[in-house]
């Protein structure tokens, strides 16, 4: 059976955060009842870490493409793309990971976080019609006072508003309460492992070093920023 665009629609809004209630237990049903979305979440969830924002779009086309083949022929060229893309993705991530790890083997504790800390990038810059789209606007261009006005005007929230208001409280060196949205964020979201980075970044800011430390030994092999944790915790050891 081939995905159907709402089921499409379902694994996108995860990657946002921006599923209901009632859609979060619809996708977590789906995910347990089908091999064929299961499938379509995970390669999503592993290879968003490692994409630009202006890569969204492309990923939903082949995920598309991918995923309503005919069924004759699915099961095979699911395979075979499937290993096909995460071997690139590895590939990257190692290459990348081994620059960063050579150019940084040497850092001074007091400048780890101006070190590591950037900022996220707007994944929904290209759903112009997003009803966040303002705040996240305001966010990509850096006025992050503005955003966290506009962004606070969706309260109660989802797991996007959430993490991007915590990103832009981090930005003004507010980190107690960036802390307070990020920790708002669901465990089944789609921003967790961007949310174990920035929450470890900000914990060390604050001084919490150990709490930093649990954080950054959380985010597992391949997640987002595995590498540089790494680099961060056998500097902070």
């Amino acid at each position: 059976m081939n995905l159907s665009q709402y089921d499409i629609e379902l694994i996108e809004k995860n990657i946002e955060g921006s599923l209901t209630e009632d859609e979060r237990k619809e996708f977590l049903q789906r995910e347990n009842e089908s091999e064929e979305f299961r499938e379509a979440a995970i390669f999503q969830r592993k290879l968003l870490s490692t994409l630009e924002a202006s890569e969204k779009s492309k990923l939903k086309q082949q995920l598309i493409r991918q995923f309503q083949t005919p069924s004759k022929n699915k099961t095979r060229k699911l395979q075979a793309n499937r290993k096909l893309w995460y071997a690139i993705a590895a590939s990257v991530i190692l290459v990348v990971s081994s620059i960063f790890i050579i150019k940084n083997s040497s850092i001074d504790k007091d400048d780890l976080y101006d070190k590591f800390y950037e900022p996220y990038p707007n994944i929904l810059a290209a759903r112009s019609m997003a009803y966040d789209s303002i705040g996240l606007s305001l966010y990509s261009q850096g006025r992050y006072l503005k955003a966290i006005d506009n962004l606070k005007q969706h309260l109660p929230a989802n797991d996007t508003i959430h993490f991007y208001l915590g990103l832009c409280h981090m930005s003004i060196n507010e980190y107690e309460q960036a802390l307070l949205y990020l920790d708002k964020i669901h465990e089944s979201s789609i921003f967790i492992p961007q949310k174990k980075w920035y929450k470890g970044l900000a914990q060390m800011e604050l001084g919490q070093v150990d709490s930093a430390k649990i954080t950054f030994k959380e985010i597992r092999e391949l997640e987002f920023k595995y590498e540089e944790a790494q680099v961060i915790l056998n500097t902070l050891e």
